[in-house]
């Protein structure tokens, strides 16, 4: 494949001769209101009682369900199928069980365990079964101990079958590294971060957007002349100019075609400024956006905006939840990928394989995504399995993953091609290679893994709570709780009350009500106090003793002083002049009038506002229609003035 280094093309790039060769920049359409939930709230913890009823739907034979209480030192309660399946199952996914006995595992037993978790979780990329294991004579003991501990189930053709299930019910399980390999690890540069710091990092992004309008840049399209190229390139192909040429000028005939990567949807200065604002790499602010829009937390179009329902809803999720989601969705991302940002330094190219005659096949976004997922899904399990919380040299970690990584046979006959500049190109090479950008970058920006560089490049890594949050158990994190007052900083001069993330989500609804979100110049979220909203939250029925209340509800403490007296002056004003634009006044010419016109019209007194003059009420516009035939049915002739 040729280097197309040379041959980018970017905004400031697109001439005349590129347009002419079909390269257009679209508009970014304006955001749309998202109607449909999320499927992250729809998200469940791990059911027992499902996992039960869908294995009794298996319907296993009743022998087999004997045998493996048997192998279990269970006797078998119940006579039905049904029975026997439950307290089988259960016992099977016992935690406090299943604590006991992985810890009395030996080591090869347990990375054989370990084995074979990463074939049931890449069950798709094996022939032969997605959980099963033939066993070897030299494997017989292991598959016994692992059999009565209740761990796996011994077949009939000695296979041991493993219950898929059981991995959200284990404790953490590794593989063994030896620990001279750890150790000796001398490390350099180290860049540290946390789940919590993603967190906040949420919290912070969502109040970017809504302290300043920002508009994404321009897309850019490539719209051949040649209809026929359009119908067989669809999905986003975007060829480099020289390939351009090609299809143009040969659109019959196949060729493979490098391509160029998307450009960011977020404009080089949004980057750089929230870059600096968040204390996250350039791509790791546009990483987060596409995730907040995938997850329908931002709205798609220009300008970026909150989809307000599930932004709330999503930052009320408990932390180890918001990071399942952000994990899990970020594997399954279409609209960017880990390996852009290599693909725009020239580190790696795309190929697509044009061939008029495969109008049938999959579409160039289809193919994508299927690749995309399965790197994920192979790379991010094998993660999942490396120790936790102590420093590993890439190069160790690379040599343990290798022989583990599953053959490419289901991905064949793929008409995508990646390629690393200056990489062996076998399937396992590309993966590891691949895995450096994974870790440095959305695993780093997750708040999963540590890094440690040397001369810009990914020397060693440390991974934190991946098993857990990757295989959706449901164990709380321990994160630094919201700090309280020493969180709060208020600034009277700049009517700016400073907030360090992450803050209690009742704390930042209350603060709708008497301010707006501002830009703020370190790792806090700016909120300044705005006149207008104070005002509607009067008119909405707020009194200062009404928003101290709120405030020391969703705060855990009293408002600062400052802020306090700022509600009582304005309160101290409220309604003391007040406007009545389109009303309609009624006078009579003294104030017994005024009182007879009540007792013989009824409805006049609900209509009356409030009385101006003795002899002068405001009435409630909506019911003067009613109020004028009422009046002239009892014989009064009212006087309509402009």
């Amino acid at each position: 494949m040729t280097n197309p280094k040379s041959l980018l093309i970017d905004n400031k790039q697109l001439t005349q001769t590129a347009k002419e060769l079909g390269y257009v920049l679209h508009a970014a359409t304006k955001p749309i209101p998202v109607t449909t939930p999320p499927l992250w709230l729809s998200w469940k913890d791990a059911n027992l009682q499902a996992i039960i009823d869908a294995i009794i739907e298996q319907s296993w034979p009743v022998a087999q369900i004997r045998k493996h209480l048997k192998a279990l030192g269970l006797k078998p309660q119940g006579r039905s199928r049904a029975d026997l399946t439950t307290q089988l199952i259960t016992a099977l996914l016992d935690k406090e069980r299943l604590q006991e006995v992985i810890s009395n595992l030996s080591r090869e037993s347990l990375d054989f365990y370990i084995k074979l978790h990463i074939r049931s979780q890449l069950a798709e990329f094996y022939t032969d079964g997605p959980t099963r294991a033939n066993i070897t004579p030299a494997q017989e003991l292991i598959a016994t101990e692992l059999s009565h501990a209740g761990l796996a189930l011994l077949g009939e053709n000695q296979d041991l079958l493993l219950l898929p299930a059981q991995i959200r019910y284990i404790p953490a399980v590794y593989l063994a590294v030896p620990s001279q390999l750890t150790s000796r690890t001398k490390l350099n540069n180290t860049i540290t971060t946390s789940p919590q710091d993603l967190i906040s990092k949420v919290q912070q992004f969502i109040n970017l957007v809504q302290a300043e309008t920002v508009s994404l840049q321009p897309e850019l399209a490539w719209d051949p002349k040649g209809s026929n190229i359009r119908y067989y390139l669809r999905d986003r192909i975007l060829p480099i100019p020289r390939d351009a040429h090609k299809l143009i000028n040969s659109p019959q005939k196949e060729n493979d075609i490098n391509l160029l990567t998307p450009l960011p949807r977020l404009t080089e200065i949004t980057r750089k400024k929230w870059g600096h604002i968040l204390d996250l790499h350039e791509e790791g602010v546009e990483f987060l956006y596409q995730l907040l829009v995938f997850n329908n937390i931002l709205r798609d179009g220009s300008p970026i905006s909150i989809e307000p329902e599930f932004a709330q809803a999503f930052i009320t999720l408990p932390p180890h939840k918001q990071l399942q989601t952000l994990l899990l969705t970020a594997l399954s991302l279409e609209s960017w990928a880990v390996f852009w940002p290599d693909w725009r330094a020239d580190k790696l190219y795309v190929s697509w394989h044009y061939a008029p005659s495969y109008w049938h096949s999959n579409s160039y976004a289809v193919q994508l995504s299927r690749l995309i997922t399965a790197q994920h899904d192979i790379l991010v399990t094998l993660l999942a399995f490396l120790p936790h919380d102590t420093w590993i040299p890439l190069r160790t970690a690379q040599d343990i993953l290798r022989p583990l990584i599953p053959s490419k046979e289901k991905l064949a006959k793929l008409q995508l091609n990646l390629a690393y500049t200056g990489v062996d190109q076998g399937w396992k090479d590309f993966l590891m290679q691949y895995m450096v950008s994974l870790v440095e970058g959305p695993l780093h920006w997750l708040g999963l893994a540590d890094i440690a560089l040397e001369d810009s490049t990914l020397q060693a890594f440390r991974l934190h709570h991946l098993q857990d949050i990757f295989f959706l158990r449901d164990k709380d994190l321990s994160f630094e709780q919201w700090k309280g007052e020493g969180a709060i900083h208020f600034i009277p001069e700049e009517e700016n009350l400073l907030i360090e993330p992450p803050a209690p989500v009742k704390l930042l609804q209350h603060l709708q009500l008497w301010a707006e979100p501002k830009i703020s110049s370190g790792k806090t979220m700016c909120y300044r106090q705005n006149l207008n909203q104070l005002h509607d939250s009067f008119e909405a029925g707020e009194t200062p003793e009404s928003l101290i209340k709120d405030w020391e509800e969703s705060a855990g403490f009293p408002p600062p002083q400052a802020i306090r007296l700022w509600w009582e002056k304005w309160w101290s004003r409220y309604g003391h002049i007040r406007l009545y634009p389109d009303q309609t006044l009624l006078s009579v010419r003294d104030e017994f009038a005024l009182q007879e016109l009540q007792v013989a019209v009824p409805q006049l007194k609900e209509a009356i506002l409030s009385h101006i003059t003795p002899r002068t009420a405001l009435l409630e516009a909506k019911l003067v229609e009613q109020l004028l035939e009422q009046m002239r049915n009892k014989g009064y002739m009212p006087k309509e003035e402009a």
